[in-house]
């Protein structure tokens, strides 16, 4: 089995990775990561006007409600629109993948506005996959990164902010997904996060999810 680097466009992973995770965990959420929203945005404008353009786009994203949210993106596209139209694109075009964000209260949006955490367990990853061309099995490789997952996770050290009023609030949100035995977290929050709204009870499986990000098998 070779292990193949991801080739295709990055909107294209984007959705073969929302539709693999939506097949196989149907209650699947999908949601962008704010702060990667942000980032595309600015770069667009220019050093002197940036502070000033994400405080506009900061009350977008920490409105309290979607039509709130709605809202503040209008008055966004009435003062930037003309100068900046792509970041008004973008941020319509993905609204409805920004929206579930306000679905949450302010509990969880602290826990899960960013997959930065889960795109640096990636990077961990391909780090022990990228010397070797093949695998002898499917098993093999899976064992290969449960290891270095568990070498990942060392350091893990720093404890979540405000994760007990999350926590709360998670196992109000998630009546019934939530396993009983969690510990207190020091581990990555997205990774949590991903294995809420996929499938508790089956967290190796969540895992495989969450490496596939990483890279395709074949």
């Amino acid at each position: 089995m070779r292990l193949q680097q991801r080739k295709q466009p990055y909107k294209l992973r984007k959705e073969h990775a929302k539709s693999a995770s939506l097949k196989a965990y149907p209650q699947t959420a999908v949601q962008l990561c704010l702060v990667h929203m942000v980032r595309h945005s600015l770069n667009y404008v220019s050093w002197k006007m940036r502070k000033v353009v994400a405080a506009d786009l900061k009350a977008v994203y920490s409105a309290a409600t979607a039509d709130e949210a709605a809202l503040r993106l209008a008055e966004f596209e009435d003062q930037w629109g003309q100068d900046y139209p792509t970041i008004v694109k973008s941020w319509r075009s993905n609204w409805q993948r920004i929206v579930p964000f306000f679905e949450y209260p302010p509990e969880i949006r602290r826990i899960i506005y960013t997959t930065n955490a889960i795109e640096s367990v990636n990077m961990s990853l391909r780090k022990v996959t990228k010397s070797r061309g093949s695998f002898p099995s499917d098993e093999a490789l899976l064992k290969l990164f449960y290891l270095a997952l568990n070498n990942i996770s060392k350091k893990w050290t720093m404890p979540l902010r405000d994760w007990k009023a999350a926590l709360t609030r998670f196992t109000i949100q998630f009546e019934g997904r939530m396993p009983k035995d969690w510990p207190q977290p020091r581990l990555h929050k997205t990774l949590y996060t991903l294995t809420v709204h996929l499938d508790p009870s089956d967290r190796f499986l969540s895992c495989r999810y969450v490496l596939s990000l990483a890279c395709q098998i074949r």
